[in-house]
């Protein structure tokens, strides 16, 4: 058949000018005890039952550990070192000097933060990518096509859902909380090297009020008013 040469230029002006458009890419940060999982995977769902033109045509995924899986491949490391690394973010100097005495240190901090973030922006530039935690917020809030989302609830409503989860004292679910979130913010402003505050987010919920449908069809709206995906959903056309 005889290529139809109006239609290939359309068509290749058209993938051309999704590749040269960053994004759209959502980052979640979450406060331990909050069920970011089922958020996510409602997230996932209704994103890719939209039918239409969005910005990016490949369908929309998540990425959490992959960060840390794929940084260690490249480096030739392990993930758990890449994690350590960068929660840990020793100085130029003090990497220097350890270097001598083991061989994880034989990498500079900088060189696999730099890879880290590499990482996180090729997925973010790719376009249609939640990026968990991990610092994502902080490594591409540049990114004119991105949205950014803090999941949070009170203490005592997170040490209940700890403490039932995990089968502990409500002691021990409020001393977890407090280091797990002293830990996911020491990383996330290790990797950026600044301090990350609140401010910085462009939606928070409370989830101990807010359902995931409501959190889920909030974020919708704002990335549908601001053209980054598509206003109409499979399902709607189907009722």
């Amino acid at each position: 058949m005889k290529i139809n040469l109006k239609n290939y230029l359309e068509e290749r002006d058209r993938m051309q000018a999704f590749q040269s458009v960053e994004g759209p890419t959502l980052t979640i940060s979450r406060n331990f005890g909050c069920d970011e999982e089922a958020v996510i995977q409602s997230l996932i769902t209704k994103l890719n039952q939209l039918q239409g033109e969005g910005l990016k045509p490949h369908p929309w995924q998540y990425i959490d550990k992959e960060i840390l899986e794929e940084s260690a491949h490249e480096l030739g490391i392990k993930a758990i070192d890449v994690d350590h690394r960068v929660r840990l973010h020793h100085s130029a100097i003090v990497n220097e000097l350890l270097s001598g005495f083991t061989h994880h240190y034989r990498l500079p901090d900088q060189v696999i933060i730099n890879k880290v973030k590499e990482i996180i922006t090729t997925y973010a530039q790719k376009g249609n990518v939640i990026i968990v935690g991990r610092g994502g917020i902080g490594v591409t809030r540049s990114i004119k096509n991105s949205l950014h989302i803090k999941l949070t609830a009170p203490l005592a409503h997170r040490v209940a859902i700890v403490s039932k989860a995990k089968r502990i004292s409500a002691t021990e679910a409020k001393e977890l909380i407090q280091r797990m979130d002293n830990d996911r913010k020491a990383w996330a402003e290790h990797l950026v090297e600044h301090e990350i505050d609140n401010s910085i987010f462009d939606l928070t919920f409370n989830m101990e009020t807010a359902t995931v449908d409501e959190i889920t069809d909030l974020i919708i709206s704002l990335l549908q008013k601001r053209g980054l995906v598509s206003p109409h959903s499979s399902i709607a056309k189907a009722v």
